[in-house]
């Protein structure tokens, strides 16, 4: 018995090669496509924070003025509403949401998602206000969504 051995022509090799090719330049363009759009999205979620933590410095600025003193935030996040200056203000007119700013997760610094606001400043998350001063930051490391 023969066995048939069949030979690779040259076109089939050079096709396979074409193809493998083309494999890998798709994979290249994917993987660039996910690194960048992964950076614009950590980018973007710094920004809106930066943007975040000026409206409510700002909205506790407005409510010393209007008050003499600076709001008791904390344990309130989500009822701004309570918050009422002499007049019947409430923060929520001032600040014009119901509830703070909810912080994005950040799985890489194992950041959850929340709007807490501390008094003492941890760097897992939320907000931490300073009431001596009246001022607001996020509490995050350096490192958050970089």
């Amino acid at each position: 018995m023969k066995k048939s051995k069949k030979k690779m022509t040259r076109e089939t090799k050079i096709g396979i090669l074409k193809f493998f090719i083309f494999i890998f330049i798709i994979l290249c363009i994917f993987s660039a496509f996910v690194f960048f759009q992964g950076k614009r999205g950590r980018r973007l979620k710094r920004v809106t924070i930066e943007i975040q933590t000026e409206k409510l410095n700002n909205s506790i600025k407005i409510f010393k003025a209007l008050e003499g003193k600076y709001p008791e935030l904390a344990g309130k996040e989500n009822n701004l509403r309570d918050i009422k200056t002499s007049k019947g203000v409430t923060f929520q007119e001032i600040y014009e949401d119901e509830e703070v700013f909810t912080l994005p997760r950040d799985i890489k610094n194992e950041i959850e998602e929340t709007n807490i606001i501390r008094l003492v400043k941890d760097e897992k998350g939320g907000w931490y206000y300073d009431m001596a001063k009246g001022t607001i930051e996020a509490n995050l490391p350096e490192k958050a969504y970089k």
